[in-house]
Order: C-alpha cells, then sequence, then structure tokens
C-alpha cells in the first residue's frame, strides 16, 4: 500500500501540474511546452487493464492535446518491478496517445535517482527505456520568501527533498510560510506534512520560533505544534514545569534564609525528575534544616 508521504507527493502534481513542466526544464534538454490551456492538463486514466491479470497503475498520466503523455511515478525506494512494470506504462499510453510519452520517475533520495536513472533493456532491438529522472539534485532548495510563496506546491516539495539536509530550517521556515496563500483545510494539510519531513534540529528550532511568535511561521503552524508535533512538544512542557519548581524551590529556600551550598543547588539544576524536585519543595516549605529536605531519611 502507497505510504502517506508517496500519496502527497502525487497530490501535489495533481494539484499543480505545471509543476512537472518546470522541472522537466531543469533535466531535459528539449522538454515539452507548458500548454496554454491548463485546464487541459488534468490527469487522465492511470490504470492499464489486460483481458487477464496483472492490473498496472501508474501514479500520474497527463494527456496534453498534440503534445507528447507524460507518466508521472513517484518513487521513494529501489522496487526492481518497476523495471519490468514502466514499459508496460509507456506502451498503453502510447496505444491510446499518438504524440508520444515521457515516462518520469520523481524520488527525494538520491540514491533511488541514481538506480531509476538506469536504462531497462527491454529485449527488442534498439529499444532500451531510460525514464527522465527528477531528484533531490534537481528539486530547487527554496530557502526564499518571496519564492515559496509563488510556488508554494515547490516549497512543499523543497521540504520533501531537502528537509533533513544541512539548515532545514531554512527550507521548512519558508515551505510553513508558504502555506498560507492555500485555502484553509489544504494548507493546513501542507503544513502538517512539512513538518513530518523536516529534521528533529530543525523541528526544534522551529517549534521555539512559533512559540516566541504564533504567526511567524503561517497560521497553521501554531495549530499544529499545539496538538503537539511529536515528543518534542511533551518534551518541552516538561522541561518547562521542571524549571519552574526549579525557580520556586530556590526561592522557598532563600526566603527561609538557608544558605545552600554548591553542592546542594547543582543537584537541583541537574535532577531532571519533577516529582523528586516537587517533593523538595514541599519539605523546603516546613524543614528545619537542609538535611531535611534533601536528605530525609538521615
Amino acid at each position: 500500500m502507497p505510504s502517506q508521504r508517496h500519496e502527497v507527493l502525487v497530490d501535489l502534481f495533481r494539484q499543480a501540474p505545471e509543476l512537472l513542466y518546470a522541472l522537466l526544464s531543469r533535466v531535459m534538454p528539449e522538454p515539452p511546452t507548458l500548454p496554454a490551456n491548463l485546464g487541459s492538463l488534468k490527469p487522465s486514466e492511470s490504470v492499464f487493464s489486460e483481458l487477464r491479470p496483472p492490473e498496472y497503475r501508474a501514479d500520474l498520466v497527463f494527456e496534453p492535446l498534440d503534445q507528447p503523455a507524460i507518466i508521472l511515478e513517484v518513487q521513494l525506494r529501489d522496487d526492481e518491478q518497476k523495471r519490468v512494470s514502466w514499459p508496460a506504462y509507456v506502451a498503453h499510453v502510447g496505444m491510446r496517445h499518438r504524440h508520444g510519452v515521457i515516462l518520469v520517475v520523481l524520488t527525494p533520495s538520491l540514491a533511488t535517482a541514481q538506480w531509476a536513472a538506469q536504462p531497462i533493456e527491454t529485449g527488442h532491438p534498439g529499444y532500451t527505456l531510460t525514464p527522465v529522472v527528477i531528484g533531490p539534485d534537481q528539486i530547487p532548495r527554496l530557502t526564499d520568501l518571496h519564492d515559496a510563496m509563488r510556488s508554494p506546491v515547490l516549497a512543499v516539495l523543497s521540504a520533501a527533498a531537502h528537509g533533513r539536509s544541512r539548515k532545514s530550517e531554512d527550507v521548512g521556515r519558508v515551505a510553513l510560510q508558504a502555506t498560507r496563500a492555500l485555502d484553509e483545510e489544504q494548507g493546513r494539510f501542507y503544513a502538517d506534512f512539512v513538518l513530518s519531513q523536516l529534521s528533529k534540529h530543525a523541528l526544534n528550532i522551529l517549534r521555539r520560533e512559533v512559540m516566541e511568535n504564533p504567526h511567524k511561521l503561517g497560521p497553521y503552524s501554531q495549530i499544529i505544534f499545539d496538538k503537539g508535533v511529536e515528543e518534542g512538544i511533551e518534551q518541552g512542557i516538561e522541561r518547562g514545569v521542571e524549571q519552574g519548581i526549579k525557580q520556586a524551590l530556590r526561592s522557598v529556600l532563600s526566603t527561609r534564609g538557608f544558605q545552600a551550598p554548591s553542592a546542594i543547588l547543582q543537584r537541583i539544576e541537574q535532577c531532571d525528575d519533577p516529582e523528586q524536585l516537587q517533593a523538595w519543595l514541599v519539605r523546603a516549605i516546613d524543614a528545619e534544616q537542609l538535611d531535611g529536605i534533601f536528605f530525609p531519611e538521615h
């Protein structure tokens, strides 16, 4: 069954097929021309049935008038069975569309891009199928907000391809901001997807930015973070609780005139157990000496 990541990447091109033509201009010396009538770029039937099974299903097929059809396959990992299916896709589309067929494989993985670019020997003399591959090297790394707002869908794709690379927080930041240009349901969906593609380091940076300025990263980021994006939010809350108890404990000790030695202060600072901190705080309220707070068993 296709993964959510696979389905989202397919949906990006279903929503904005012109993006596919823009990317092809980066990888083909003579790319197909974007049709003047964008309304004609509707995905056509992508299920290819024979008289008997098996059934072949491509991710997306575009068949513009008087131009080559484009079969788009989103590939997240190597799959040798595809090297058998892809020539069948080309043959089936070629039977109904007489203006040529281009097989395009899009992948956010560099290793899978290298695998997909290998020629496929069909066995027929002179007929070798070499897919046109769009990998992470061909997907722009958008870090400029102006560019991201011009093409929010490309910004989301950029996050999928580069969300775990160096300084990926810059890619995630502009992608999240770009989702504000979409309608609410789609924007929230893509913002959630963008966050799922980022490294933990990038997530931590963006989470802090959202907490400091809830509207900085677009209207959906705060909603998603409020729901608790993975374990980071819960850990952040726990750290906040711990710091609050530590501050309260130090204040009580000072108010009651206890001169806590550095060893005690260090013990408080290094403690990451909220229940232990709470127990010290309760005992500090009426304890007669420090040992009664931190060493009650003695």
